[in-house]
């Protein structure tokens, strides 16, 4: 009964407690509710990290991050050190191996266009220092060379070095032009420009990649500076190589001479250049003078022999001209020979050496009579030579260096005895009387083509070793200056056997003597 009756009690007040409780949630309100489930949700929540948990997350984070950032890095150095460019890199890489890319393309066609043979070393500098320049994207650098300092041979191998300098500095070169046979500044007394006599149709179109032709005409120059000097930089210099000359009379006193610019010099100036143009301005131009500016620029480039050895095709109408004053004299085909003769030397006996012209004529009529087995009158009616000379009876056609001479009549004489006594023909008689020569060093030229075309050709070039002993250098030297126009237009003639000394005796059948290498080997 104790039992019963104290689990009756327990009940009872169990009851009781659970009709209070009931008592007190029907008391309750709706935001008793929500604060009851706020509090019950808390006591479930996970404990909260330490702070010092949370750092060493963050920094684990942080690390993997530059891991992979450091990894990703290396590779890209790595690609670019062996050629590797990837097309889907950063704007900024693409930009860079973008450059690279072109540079080394460009670099590529001019060894084709010149058959160079730099060194490995010389095109990684260039490259280096084109893309230095060449990342200022908006800057155009212009080279404006004001004079030359030589001749037509001389000026033909520093053009074909400034179109170098052009195409590894991403610059352009302001066309030349050409008076009396000399080179400048088409903006000055010059008046032919150089395109006008050599084709240069492939330089005057930007190369794939760049943005800028290495060549164009001096109207464009200034069109494309227009009102912008206020925004253009420039660099006066003066290339005098020969300090025994007046440099007062051949450079501006604005300019430096390269001998007191430094190594690198040249490259610092232009890397500090802010302005949108830059104008590389050169007085006095001479052959070689590409490498002076190669050590102030920090670059290397090919000697000047290579250039030398390189020729510019004539532009095509004069080549037709040529042609055509040929036929005019009765002269077709190639059948016929030209002999160059220089005649700018002082105190010159112009009547013997007219004699040792004609004699030059006959030693090379004696070869082609001895081929054909025809007399040599018949081939003298039949086989026309073509004199290659700076005289003319009108003084304004002669070159430069031979109206200096005050033996007119001499002169006269000379070239009477020549083309009326002894059959030769000369390319200026052949000109039209209507025909207005625009400029006396044209006849350069057309001798130049005359050169190439002719079957037999012997001249007094610089130099010379074939058909040359010591006798014929003696000739050559009595009666000629022997400078590099006897070089190039040998050079022209490119597979064609030449004479580079006149020769001086022909001996027939076993006898050794010095026209054994003076003969024609031409098709054998």
């Amino acid at each position: 009964r104790m039992n019963i009756s104290s689990s009756s009690s327990s009940s009872a007040a169990a009851a009781t407690s659970v009709k209070l409780r009931e008592d007190e949630f029907a008391r309750l309100t709706h935001d008793d509710f929500v604060a009851l489930h706020a509090s019950r949700h808390n006591e479930r929540q996970l404990p909260v990290p330490s702070l010092r948990i949370k750092r060493s997350i963050y920094i684990a984070v942080v690390l993997c991050l530059c891991a992979f950032t450091l990894k990703t890095l290396v590779s890209a150095s790595n690609a670019i050190m062996r050629g590797e460019y990837a097309k889907d890199r950063h704007v900024a890489t693409d930009q860079l191996l973008n450059l690279t890319v072109v540079n080394e393309s460009n670099l590529s066609r001019v060894q084709q266009r010149w058959n160079s043979s730099s060194s490995s070393s010389s095109s990684s500098s260039q490259n280096e220092v084109s893309m230095s320049i060449d990342s200022k994207a908006s800057r155009h650098i212009w080279i404006d060379v004001i004079s030359y300092a030589e001749g037509i041979a001389g000026w033909k191998t520093s053009l074909l070095e400034l179109l170098h300098l052009a195409q590894a500095l991403n610059a352009t070169l302001v066309e030349p032009c050409m008076t009396s046979g000399r080179l400048g500044s088409c903006g000055d007394e010059f008046n032919i420009p150089v395109s006008d006599l050599f084709d240069l149709a492939e330089y005057m179109v930007p190369s794939i990649g760049k943005r800028h032709p290495e060549l164009v005409s001096y109207d464009k120059y200034q069109a494309a500076l227009g009102n912008s000097y206020l925004d253009t930089g420039m660099v006066k210099l003066c290339l005098l190589n020969d300090m025994r000359l007046n440099i007062d009379n051949r450079c501006s006193t604005e300019t430096t001479h390269i001998r007191d610019m430094g190594q690198n010099d040249l490259m610092h100036i232009l890397d500090k250049a802010n302005e949108d143009n830059f104008i590389l301005h050169m007085e006095d131009y001479w052959r070689g003078s590409l490498n002076k500016l190669g050590k102030r620029l920090g670059m290397e480039f090919p000697d000047s022999k290579e250039f030398d050895s390189k020729i510019l095709p004539f532009h095509s109408r004069h080549l037709q001209y040529v042609d055509d004053l040929l036929q005019r004299g009765n002269i077709t085909s190639n059948k016929f020979s030209a002999i160059h003769w220089r005649a700018e030397k002082a105190g010159m006996n112009y009547t013997q050496c007219a004699r040792a012209v004609n004699n030059v004529k006959h030693i090379m009529l004696k070869r082609n009579t001895s081929s054909n087995n025809i007399t040599e009158a018949g081939e003298e009616s039949r086989h026309k030579f073509v004199l290659l000379s700076s005289l003319n009876e009108d003084s304004d056609k002669m070159w430069l260096g031979s109206r200096r001479t005050s033996d007119k009549s001499s002169i006269r004489k000379a070239l009477r005895y020549l083309l009326h006594d002894n059959g030769f023909v000369k390319i200026d008689d052949l000109l039209e009387k209507e025909h207005k020569l625009r400029d006396s060093g044209m006849l350069a030229i057309y001798d130049l083509i005359i050169a190439a075309k002719a079957f037999n050709f012997a001249s007094c070039a610089r130099y010379g070793e074939i058909g040359c002993t010591e006798a014929s250098r003696s000739l050559c030297e009595e009666c000629n200056h022997v400078g590099k126009f006897g070089r190039m237009a040998t050079l022209f003639r490119q597979e064609k056997s030449s004479l580079e000394c006149w020769p001086t005796e022909y001996v027939t059948g076993n006898a050794t003597s010095s026209l054994t290498s003076l003969l024609y080997i031409q098709g054998k």
